[in-house]
């Protein structure tokens, strides 16, 4: 039986899933993170009480931690991807 890994249709089709990830996540993370601005930006919370004020505070932070983590993103989609090498390589198709 012929190995998987030297399929060149199966491989290029797993290079060109990942690149096209990584262009989709570094288009919409920062348009994400540039949405979430302006919306904040544009909240107009005079006149609320202490305790919506401290959670608007608390909901911004976490997602500003959020888009923070996002940065690992890549590295998990890489990672996949080398994985996804290695079995195929090590399969019998």
């Amino acid at each position: 039986m012929k190995r998987t890994f030297f399929n060149k249709k199966a491989n290029l089709a797993l290079v060109t899933t990942l690149i096209v990830t990584m262009v989709f996540l570094a288009v919409m993370i920062p348009v994400g993170l540039m949405l979430w601005q302006g919306i904040t930006g544009s909240i107009n919370s005079t006149g609320w009480s202490a305790q919506a004020q401290q959670t608007l505070t608390n909901l911004n932070q976490n997602i500003g931690m959020g888009f923070t983590l996002t940065a690992i993103v890549p590295i998990i989609v890489i990672a996949g991807g080398i994985i996804t090498l290695l079995l195929a390589f090590f399969k019998q198709g």
